[in-house]
């Protein structure tokens, strides 16, 4: 029964899925996200009065709603990181404030929208400068 977070491991999974459909001829690297979610976030927004938010545009902006899933998988999409929008710069664990709220209230389920919702997340974007990239994909 214990309880841990999973933290950035999901990213690998949701990689190499991306990448499964990509070859499968689903979509390809350089379309654009937001076609690819805003009918999902939108029947979430319809089941959850509380979300205030039912398409990619609505929650980030226009500019991050024009993000292509190659940018989204090399981490140079703007959309800020809900967990460590502001990680802690010394030694030790992170103090970013939905942390705090996840270690203070460790058995809660966070929705999805509950997310998307905090504060540091909606309607922000952040710079994300290019990194090196080694290889082709």
């Amino acid at each position: 029964e214990d309880l841990y977070p999973w933290g950035s491991v999901t990213k690998m999974f949701t990689a190499a899925t991306i990448m499964k459909m990509v070859a499968a001829g689903r979509f390809r690297l350089d379309d654009a996200i937001a076609p690819l979610v805003d009918d999902l976030l939108g029947k979430m927004a319809a089941k959850d009065p509380s979300q205030n938010f039912s398409s990619m545009e609505e929650l980030w902006g226009p500019d991050l709603a024009k993000t292509t899933l190659r940018q989204l998988l090399g981490m140079q999409s703007n959309i800020p990181d809900f967990d460590t929008a502001t990680p802690s710069r010394g030694p030790g664990m992170s103090k970013d404030p939905l942390r705090a709220e996840l270690y203070s209230e460790p058995t809660h389920f966070y929705r999805p929208t509950e997310l998307m919702s905090v504060p540091w997340v909606a309607n922000h974007s952040r710079d994300c400068k290019s990194q090196l990239m080694f290889g082709k994909f």
